[in-house]
């Protein structure tokens, strides 16, 4: 196949060669005159050394397309008139007529050039045989006929097959050319969603864990002169922060992920969490669960957790509470988390509070992923921030509802 794909002419460059050296060996049976066999051995020598000479610049319109042409219907007369055998080089003359150019008038006439040219062989043999020329001239004639319908027949099934094979190459290609931009923006959407969720994470625990420690060193600072001794215990509560926001930093970057709740399941993360806040701010915290906790799936857990993290860190900033409490329970109508405070409340609406800061929207955005909705109540005698996820089975479509106000 190597060896063909680097003939001029490809296949045509091995196939009229062959074919000229078979019909030179019937001429040489055929017992024509000697002289008048060696002008048909040179006449087929011409044609399969300059094919393979010049066969790949012939072929498509090429500048030599039309002297080959009329070179094979000169050739294609002058053998028919030495034997009517030779009339099989058609074979070779009328693809070759199809595949030499795509101007249609250009393949008619080729085609019926061909046909005039057996027509005038066949005759020219019966004149140069000496008899039988009218015989010899319809003859001609009808083989010249049924060659030509048989090449208009086949070649026009060909060259339709053939142009639905481009035009289904060219469909291939743009299909080709559009699965590649689909997976394009299908990448880039899936990284784009990645640094989304990567951004919740990271806003979901370090910065809060971070700013918790801000929070602390203020507070000891703040008691060093007065009273070394809280200082002292508030340094060791913001040390023990600053660890967990290592620890959470080494999650996110050994899990790729930030997802783990914990081998001791979601209420003891819960129990964790809000002591530490407590420690950390000095608000009561009071919990309270009720149901199969680590039933739940673990993306409903990370759901419920993030949204308890980022409740009370807007507790911890803006509320001014004395007391939370963190109610969590699951049944068969889904997980409802409710964070309640005794602070001050919002100061203005909750959409102004969503759009002045990330925390809301993003528990929102959170929310909407996992078919939940969000509920805010929020007074001067202070606030209350519920969550439900339905259950894993009959999940509706993701909703939000507001009782007083809502982001």
């Amino acid at each position: 196949m190597r060896f063909v794909s680097r003939l001029p002419g490809g296949w045509w460059g091995l196939i009229f060669p062959t074919v000229s050296g078979l019909l030179a060996v019937i001429l040489a049976a055929s017992g024509v005159p000697l002289g008048q066999a060696w002008i048909g051995y040179a006449t087929l020598a011409l044609l399969g050394l300059g094919w393979f000479a010049v066969g790949a610049r012939a072929v498509d319109d090429g500048p030599l397309s039309l002297p080959v042409t009329v070179v094979i219907i000169l050739a294609t007369a002058l053998l028919c008139s030495l034997n009517p055998a030779m009339a099989s080089v058609q074979v070779l003359a009328y693809p070759y007529a199809w595949s030499a150019s795509d101007k249609r008038i250009r393949i008619v006439a080729a085609n019926c050039g061909i046909a005039v040219a057996v027509v005038i062989g066949f005759t020219a043999h019966g004149w140069l045989g000496g008899g039988g020329l009218l015989d010899w001239f319809w003859s001609g004639l009808a083989t010249g006929a049924a060659s030509l319908t048989f090449s208009f027949a086949m070649g026009t099934w060909i060259s339709s097959i053939a142009r639905q094979a481009a035009t289904r190459a060219v469909l291939q290609a743009r299909l080709d050319a559009m699965s590649e931009e689909l997976a394009q923006a299908h990448r880039e959407a899936g990284a784009a969603a990645e640094r989304e969720r990567f951004a919740h994470e990271v806003h979901d625990t370090l910065t809060q864990t971070l700013t918790a420690v801000v929070m602390l060193t203020e507070r000891a600072g703040d008691q060093l002169g007065a009273d070394p001794e809280a200082a002292a215990s508030t340094i060791g509560i913001a040390e023990r922060t600053a660890r967990q926001a290592l620890a959470e930093t080494r999650s996110l970057i050994a899990e790729g992920r930030g997802t783990q709740i914990g081998a001791d399941g979601l209420a003891a993360r819960i129990d964790r969490l809000c002591t530490r806040f407590g420690e950390e701010t000095g608000v009561q915290v009071r919990t309270e669960m009720a149901g199969p906790l680590d039933a739940l799936d673990r993306a409903d857990q990370v759901v419920v957790l993030r949204c308890l993290q980022e409740t009370l860190a807007n507790v911890r900033k803006h509320a001014r509470a004395s007391a939370v409490t963190v109610e969590l329970n699951t049944g068969p109508d889904g997980t409802l988390l409710a964070v309640t405070d005794d602070g001050v409340g919002f100061p203005d609406d909750v959409e102004a509070a969503a759009a002045r800061g990330y925390g809301l929207s993003g528990m929102s955005s959170r929310l909407a992923l996992a078919n939940g909705s969000l509920t805010i109540t929020t007074g001067s005698d202070g606030t209350r921030v519920s969550i439900h996820l339905p259950a894993a089975t009959g999940r509706p479509q993701a909703s939000s509802s507001q009782e007083g106000r809502q982001p």
